[in-house]
């Protein structure tokens, strides 16, 4: 038997969550669930692996997949929540709804190089509604969207909109084979973090000269090309009807782009229809979204105060992706959060207060021979909905106490032969003053679990 000592660590690029940081995290999860619940979406939850060939052509690279053999089947695990979606609404589409609204919750992986704040595991928390072509289902999305990150208390942040087929109309517009287009995306999906002049580099530097430092083959473009990409992105307004009106002038009359117009319009009108507030939505004709599944509106969610983060949100329409699994187009609108970047911005935020535990109630052990006592005590105040521990162990009192106010335990109840013939419990605050007044008290047996509740609740 090999009993070398093994080093306890992880992987580059996992992490591992402790209680003080997970419970926040999970409340965080729990407050998006509630919001997507009110909005109608159900949940469903699908295999971490996949067959290789289900997930394969979707990511910039399908080096970021991690793949494996099982035995004669190739594998690999998710990379996202969308692309098993689309896989579940084919293969189950005579049992689902149309339209089909769900969440999912749940860690997805990219074989990708890690660095500070990306990691190879991360948890989304996604919304889709599948089945519905109408731009009313890109609004009921972003919406949504709007009313989780409220819910969540982020003071400022924005929605930033774009539509696909407006990319794609100015690629085309642009004099750039369409046979570029993913790869002119990719580049400009990277506008926010590498800034113009850089992108403009990567879009028209020959491909045998790389830019220092960046991982991207250079496209080629002639300048002209780039010259018209420049003025696409970099179209600007006081509010998104200025933005609109600088599109319809850049385009005209050219008819591949007017549905996307259209689109844009609609979501400006009904964002303000809703009384969102001025500049919550806005069109932001750089947004790209390096995915190749999208085919209409797009949008990344950034918050203000926090614009290193990222988008903590994002999503779009993606009309063809289910059709790769069978013979009909099947529309489709989503969202994505990611859990992991949109709790570090709320931790940054200060928003998030970290609780190594649960527990709101200890039963204090005073005297063994009353475990049983202690147990029912228990019972009780579970059963009044107050999360509640027996010490285990063979501390004494005061390491108790040490160890509740550690937990950040906010009552402790102590149960010895004096109160159990007085038919009492001693119940102390622990989050009050050594000093102040009412801070432990004696409570009728039969009070006790409905004092304790409303002591936890106050």
């Amino acid at each position: 038997m090999d009993n070398a000592r093994v080093e306890p660590r992880i992987p580059r690029g996992f992490q591992d969550f402790l209680p003080e940081r997970m419970i926040p995290r999970q409340r965080m999860i729990d407050t998006i669930r509630g919001v997507y619940e009110l909005h109608g979406f159900s949940p469903i939850e699908t295999p971490a692996v996949e067959l290789e060939e289900v997930l394969t052509g979707q990511l910039g690279s399908d080096k970021e997949i991690f793949r494996f053999l099982d035995g004669d089947q190739h594998v690999a695990l998710r990379f996202d929540l969308t692309v098993p979606l689309a896989r579940v609404c084919a293969q189950y589409s005579k049992v689902l709804p149309t339209p089909f609204r769900r969440y999912h919750v749940g860690p997805v992986w990219r074989d990708e190089k890690p660095r500070p704040g990306r990691f190879r595991e991360f948890v989304q928390f996604d919304i889709d509604i599948v089945g519905d072509a109408s731009v009313d289902a890109d609004v009921e999305v972003l919406v949504t969207m709007v009313e989780t990150l409220r819910s969540l208390g982020v003071p400022c942040f924005v929605v930033r909109a774009n539509h696909r087929q407006a990319l794609q109309a100015m690629i085309a517009f642009a004099g750039v084979d369409v046979g570029q287009t993913d790869e002119v995306l990719r580049t400009l999906d990277k506008l926010s973090r590498l800034g113009w002049e850089a992108v403009s580099r990567l879009l028209g530097n020959a491909p045998g000269d790389p830019l220092p430092g960046i991982d991207v083959v250079p496209l080629g473009l002639p300048a002209d090309s780039v010259e018209r990409i420049r003025r696409f992105v970099e179209i600007r307004g006081g509010d998104n009807g200025e933005v609109l009106e600088g599109l319809r002038a850049y385009f005209g009359d050219y008819e591949p782009a007017r549905r996307a117009i259209a689109d844009l319009e609609h979501i400006d009108a009904t964002s303000r229809a809703l009384g969102l507030p001025e500049g919550q939505v806005e069109i932001d004709l750089s947004i790209a979204r390096g995915l190749s599944y999208y085919t209409g509106p797009i949008f990344e969610t950034t918050i203000t105060d926090l614009p290193s983060h990222g988008s903590v949100c994002s999503g779009g329409r993606y009309d063809g992706l289910v059709a790769r699994f069978g013979d009909e187009t099947v529309p489709a609108t989503g969202a994505s959060i990611g859990v992991d970047r949109l709790f570090s911005a709320l931790e940054e935020l200060g928003l998030v207060k970290a609780r190594p535990s649960v527990t709101e109630a200890l039963v204090v052990v005073l005297d063994r021979s009353m475990m049983t006592e202690y147990w029912k005590l228990a019972a009780e105040l579970r059963a009044a909905g107050v999360r509640t521990e027996v010490f285990l162990g063979q501390k004494g009192l005061k390491a108790q106490m040490r160890y509740a106010n550690r937990q950040g335990i906010r009552v402790a109840c102590l149960l010895g032969g004096d109160e159990l013939q007085k038919g009492v419990v001693a119940v102390k605050r622990l989050d009050m003053e050594i000093e102040a007044q009412g801070k432990q008290v004696e409570v009728p047996r039969a009070e006790v679990a409905a004092r304790v509740r409303d002591l936890v609740a106050g």
